[in-house]
């Protein structure tokens, strides 16, 4: 005797495929969101990966770097302030040269104005009247002693 295989299916209604449906759909957009956002969070640095123990660097104020504005501002009686572009191919010579300089004497403070800065450029050119390099000496808010070009400077620091 032959048996027949009957098989039962069931039937699903088409509602119930509509509910699967917005459920798979709304499983996929949440991975999407997901993903989205642990790889901008990554990228932004909200979350790190790695070791946690790693210490913050503590803030440093400076206040050598003053803008062109300050040269009149600061509270010493006397003080040197340096202008300069400090993408200058002698730009590194003279912050060694400052750096040795107050090294040697340190009764005046050393300010410097970089000139690269299109705020210090206009304010130095237009209202002072400096050019790149120049070192003024400022005593009592008024200028003192004023040293410019490249070999003028060069002598001031070597001597």
């Amino acid at each position: 005797m032959k048996r027949n295989k009957t098989r039962n299916y069931k039937m699903t209604t088409s509602t119930e495929l509509d509910y699967m449906r917005v459920i798979k759909i709304g499983v996929g957009v949440l991975l999407v969101v997901g993903i989205v956002y642990l790889v901008t969070a990554l990228a932004s640095g909200e979350i790190k990966l790695g070791d946690k123990k790693k210490e913050k660097a503590e803030t440093v104020i400076q206040y050598e770097e003053i803008l062109a504005g300050e040269t009149f501002n600061r509270k010493s009686n006397s003080y040197y302030v340096v202008y300069m572009d400090f993408t200058d191919n002698y730009a590194s010579y003279f912050l060694q040269s400052i750096a040795n300089f107050k090294a040697t004497n340190n009764n005046y403070p050393f300010y410097t104005v970089d000139l690269e800065k299109k705020i210090n450029k206009d304010y130095a050119t237009n209202e002072l009247k400096v050019s790149n390099p120049t070192i003024l000496k400022i005593t009592n808010g008024a200028i003192e002693e004023t040293i410019t070009g490249k070999d003028d400077v060069v002598k001031f620091f070597n001597n």
